[in-house]
């Protein structure tokens, strides 16, 4: 999704930007829930919005977050332990 976003060189996204990633209902069926009411809640916003959003102090990238380091995945696992405490 992420590199979706990247390059997709827009300045706002929305829900729109699911239409851009093949299959990932079918094979990320529970994250892919959990996003699609997070772009319902939220409306469109900017790419640093986002940015922002998602760097949250409790969230899933500052738990796995190396300044030394870059292209460190985050496990999917913990995306949805984030986004399921911060939304249900």
């Amino acid at each position: 999704m992420y590199e979706v976003v990247k390059d997709s060189n827009s300045l706002i996204v929305d829900k729109s930007i699911l239409d851009f990633v093949p299959n990932l209902d079918e094979k990320y069926e529970e994250e892919m829930f959990v996003l699609k009411k997070i772009l319902d809640i939220f409306p469109p916003g900017s790419v640093a919005k986002l940015i922002a959003v998602s760097h949250w102090k409790s969230g899933a990238w500052i738990k796995h977050y190396d300044e030394d380091k870059y292209n460190i995945i985050i496990p999917q696992k913990d995306i949805l332990k984030e986004y399921t405490a911060r939304f249900d």
